[in-house]
């Protein structure tokens, strides 16, 4: 290697050259595994497809690359990530030509991708620990009955590759952006391609070791045939499997709904010529020639006994609520077909809805048609039984309703009584609302729209008549009573003080932790606080945690500022010391005192501390310009003192192409030589770059 460059040192021409006999048998496994063991070695480096004796430069760039070690999550976030890569396109399949249905992903207990079917993918190490796995995802096939566990086995090659990939981001992300020269930025072009082999090395060996794995299904075996491959497609196979099963009443909805079918129910004034899909889904049956809608039975009914069921517990039955209630198993039915079923219920007279504070009895009113035309306002409407009239029976679970609400006693049992009551008590507890949701808005804190759902609510029992009032609040009083207990938690816990550090948790996640992400030696523990806290500001609830959220905020924004703190240092010191080489200059003195403050300003300027509101990345990207200022300011010196007699020559000028022979860089040497003495000759003063 170190002294043949007439050929390609490729490993193959190495076991050519010491190859022993013309009848022998090939020696280039044995080849493969000297080189790769002296690459291991350092002592022969890989670059271009070719093997050549490292340079110093590239010895040491070697050593300090060995010296990255992965710990175990830096192991998972890998295998996650190739994983995941291996999962597009999303393994997917159509059921009954009505849906598509996607493969969820959870990667050694971590979920990456959230689907309709969970793939539980746990990755061990070949041998005992392997067949303990295999053994125990196949016992939890039986118990968790909707999900898919599949199981690969790693080896040394694995792991080597694993290594070699850590290695070359770590190197890559402490390395790239420091690079000035060429052999530095040839060091991690270099890198860049090693990383690509090296990823896809890796992609190549976990491909095969998901598809030699073994794949279990409610205690069966759905592995992999030897044919298969590609991850995505096995998954996908076996996605066409477990489908039937697990939604096995997906078929009772199995249709493409489209907006002309929504339109014939809010439109049309009768029911006879209706699309083909009310036939397909046994929606309507003939009585005495009339066609009419079939509630006693399949899935109207199903529908109507959900809602009836639910606010029967005082709570709501949203849109949102049955979209996402049929939309699990055993039904997986889209929220087309959904929104079918309920807008058939309306036509039908079975239950009624309410949007936006307006009560919708009717399918074929221009409400009707606004509200269930649009995704967003059919899931804000709540539907309830449709009853004609209110008596004493609803009279009577009003007045246990008021009670558990409002903590009152009803004055009487009659129906302009009890609706002017709750009237009355929904205002006030209506305007506390408002002024929660606003702040919410304003904020943009979450749980706006449980609130402004009971808004709607109230406003629909204080517009609508007496007995729409009673059997509206009697549906939904429990919601009413959640509202209203937690606008009142939020207005004690949204102090002013308490909104302030809000703002700081949120400016701490999109400003301060949007650059420490991209940072490689963070404290044990900080990425998971930042996790949790993004986790916390999103949730409904997380007036509940403020104390937590503000611990995570402060450790955030510490971090931070430790950061800000070593980077203004970093960047004055530099400047300081340019500052100082710069005055140190012999021709610094030749200078007036005006000359000398014009030209040592955009150091000077610099050598102060930052401001606060100067950004890290902007603060290292001044301390990497530091050089390029020294070089201009001793170069404006030089052109201040001589004249017309300072002439400026880049030496790259004359190694303008790769040097490898003496007699190049003797020629190049010769020629910079010449062009200086002829200028010294002229009585030129020279300044080389």
């Amino acid at each position: 290697l170190q002294y043949v460059k007439s050929i390609h040192r490729t490993a193959e021409n190495i076991a050519s050259t010491l190859h022993p006999a013309v009848g022998a048998d090939s020696v280039q496994p044995e080849v493969k595994e000297a080189l790769r063991q002296l690459v291991d070695a350092h002592k022969v480096r890989l670059s271009d497809g070719q093997y050549r004796i490292p340079t110093p430069a590239e010895d040491d760039w070697e050593v300090t690359r060995a010296g990255f070690h992965p710990k175990p999550g830096d192991v998972n976030r890998i295998h996650a990530d190739t994983v995941l890569g291996l999962w597009e396109p999303r393994p997917a399949h159509n059921l009954l030509d009505a849906r598509t249905f996607k493969a969820g992903l959870t990667i050694n207990g971590r979920a990456v991708v959230d689907e309709d079917i969970a793939f539980h993918v746990s990755l061990a190490e070949r041998g005992a620990e392997l067949d303990r796995q295999s053994v125990e995802s196949r016992s939890r096939s039986q118990t968790d009955r909707k999900a898919v566990f599949w199981v690969a086995g790693l080896d040394e090659h694995v792991d080597r590759e694993t290594v070699e990939v850590y290695r070359s981001r770590e190197m890559l992300a402490r390395k790239e952006r420091a690079a000035k020269t060429k052999d530095e930025t040839t060091l991690v072009a270099d890198e860049k391609l090693r990383l690509r082999t090296h990823e896809a090395e890796l992609r190549r060996l976990l491909r095969e070791a998901l598809l030699a794995g073994s794949i279990h299904f409610q205690g069966n075996d759905r592995s992999p045939g030897d044919t298969a491959t590609v991850v995505g497609q096995a998954a996908s196979r076996v996605l066409g499997q477990v489908l039937p099963e697990i939604y096995d009443r997906f078929a009772e909805g199995a249709a493409r709904v489209t907006s002309k079918d929504l339109d014939a129910l809010t439109t049309n004034e009768n029911l006879r010529g209706l699309p083909q899909v009310f036939a397909q889904l046994n929606l309507v049956r003939d009585e005495k020639g009339q066609p009419v809608f079939n509630t006693e039975s399949g899935v109207l009914k199903e529908v109507a006994d959900r809602i009836e069921n639910k606010t029967s517990y005082g709570e709501t039955a949203t849109g949102r609520y049955l979209a996402d209630e049929f939309e699990k198993e055993p039904f997986g039915w889209s929220l087309d077909v959904v929104r079918l079923f309920v807008v058939a219920l309306v036509r039908a007279g079975r239950i009624k809805a309410t949007s936006k504070g307006t009560t919708i009895e009717s399918a074929l009113s221009v409400e009707a048609r606004n509200a269930f035309s649009s995704n967003n306002l059919f899931r804000a409407c709540s539907f309830q039984k449709r009853v004609s009239g209110t008596d004493i029976n609803d009279w009577i679970d009003a007045e246990a309703a008021f009670r558990d609400v409002f903590g009152k006693q009803l004055p009487e049992l009659q129906a302009s009584v009890i609706a002017q009551a709750i009237r009355r008590e929904m205002g006030e507890v209506e305007e506390r609302l408002h002024e929660v949701h606003t702040t919410l808005l304003t904020h943009g804190l979450p749980g706006a729209t449980v609130l402004q759902e009971a808004i709607d609510q109230m406003r629909s029992i204080r517009g609508g008549g007496e007995d729409d009032a009673i059997t509206t609040f009697n549906g939904a009083h429990k919601a009413l009573k959640e509202a209203a207990k937690r606008a009142s938690e939020l207005a004690a816990a949204l102090t002013e003080p308490r909104l302030l550090d809000l703002k700081r948790a949120r400016r701490a996640l999109d400003d301060q932790w949007t650059f420490l992400d991209h940072e490689s030696d963070l404290p044990d523990g900080l990425r998971a606080k930042a996790e949790t806290l993004v986790d916390l500001l999103a949730r409904e609830t997380f007036y509940r945690e403020l104390a937590q959220i503000e611990q995570h905020a402060s450790a955030i924004g510490t971090e931070y500022q430790l950061r800000h703190l070593a980077a203004t240092a970093a960047r004055t010191h530099g400047y300081q010391s340019a500052l100082a080489t710069l005055k140190a200059n012999p021709a610094w003195s030749e200078l007036n005192d005006e000359q000398q403050r014009r030209i040592a300003a955009p150091l000077a300027g610099r050598a102060s501390p930052a401001a606060a509101s100067a950004t890290i990345p902007f603060l290292r990207s001044e301390l990497s310009a530091c050089p390029q200022h020294l070089k201009a300011a001793v170069q404006l010196m030089m052109e201040l003192i001589e004249g017309n007699r300072l002439v400026t020559i880049s030496v790259g000028d004359f190694f303008g192409e790769r040097v490898e022979t003496p007699e190049q860089l003797d020629a190049a040497i010769g020629a910079l030589r010449q062009r200086i003495e002829r200028l010294l000759g002229e009585g030129k003063k020279v300044w080389i770059q």
